[in-house]
């Protein structure tokens, strides 16, 4: 029975960790989250039953502590520093928070005997901000691990992931901040001409993938992507259509490190997963949770 197993959560209370912890509970799993606090928050959480931690990702105390305290089965590891722009400016803690933060839940999971762990990356390995090289390197990180002393690992090189609880930080963030802009009827901001690309899947779709590659003997690192790519220009026409709100539209200069195109990306064959929700029914769930909170 899954109420046996134990599974760690870095970063449960942020918007990716907190759909991931929902879904372990209602597959039975016992969820320990450990979270920061400094993006994630209490309240996407608070009517969960998980035993709960607030710590540093890179203070070995906070993390072997949990490992030290209870049965660690399984580590999903989601804490990061996610924002490319900031990464450009200040990437000392990208490194701190990305790289050394991966390689201290890694040691431990090792030192503690934990079944696999399924480490959060990016599609941005692909391109030039520190963000991207961050989790790049963290790639690395676990296969070396995989390598050298048979912890099982899983890196799951996530697209846009949009839904219910983002924030407006981050990849996919382009997302609610369109609709909040919108609900509120005021000018939607586009960063240079809106004919980059991007492949957006439904953070329930992550959620689902996250366990999966927590059960599966696949190592490794996979796609966690829709293979479809959307224009920020057409994502904000469908946003307007399903609002039925029109506004001007304001162009900017495009941010240092962002990506022009992601290209086409699907998951691994090998990984035997494929996303389930449609971007305009995820659309739609984005905007009816935001519209209570807006």
């Amino acid at each position: 029975m899954n109420e046996d197993k134990a599974v760690l959560v870095t970063g449960g209370c942020g918007f990716i960790g907190s759909h991931t912890v929902e879904k372990l509970l209602a597959q039975q799993y016992r969820v320990i989250v450990l979270d920061d606090l400094s993006t994630g928050k209490r309240e996407n959480i608070e009517n969960f039953a998980i035993k709960m931690y607030k710590g540093d990702l890179t203070n070995e105390a906070d993390v072997s502590r949990i490992f030290h305290e209870n049965v660690v089965d399984y580590v999903i590891h989601l804490g990061a520093k996610l924002s490319v722009p900031e990464s450009m400016t200040n990437p000392y803690i990208y490194q701190d928070t990305n790289v050394q933060g991966t390689f201290n839940v890694l040691k431990f999971a090792k030192e503690y005997e934990v079944k696999k762990v399924v480490l959060a990356s990016t599609c941005a390995v692909e391109g030039n901000s520190y963000y991207g090289l961050s989790k790049k390197i963290t790639e690395d990180i676990a296969n070396w691990f995989t390598q050298n002393f048979n912890l099982k690992t899983t890196c799951l090189r996530y697209v846009n992931v949009y839904g219910e609880r983002q924030a407006v930080v981050g990849e996919g963030a382009v997302v609610p901040a369109f609709i909040k802009v919108l609900l509120k009827k005021e000018t939607p901001i586009i960063h240079g001409d809106g004919l980059q690309t991007r492949d957006f899947v439904y953070v329930k779709d992550v959620a689902d993938a996250n366990i999966h590659a927590m059960t599966s003997e696949f190592t490794g690192y996979s796609y966690i992507a829709t293979g479809k790519e959307t224009s920020i220009l057409d994502l904000l026409k469908t946003l307007q259509a399903l609002l039925e709100v029109y506004c001007a539209t304001e162009f900017k200069p495009r941010r240092e490190g962002d990506m022009m195109s992601v290209g086409y990306h699907y998951p691994d064959s090998k990984f035997g997963w494929e996303p389930k929700v449609a971007l305009k029914e995820g659309l739609i769930n984005t905007i009816e949770w935001l519209k209570k909170r807006v």
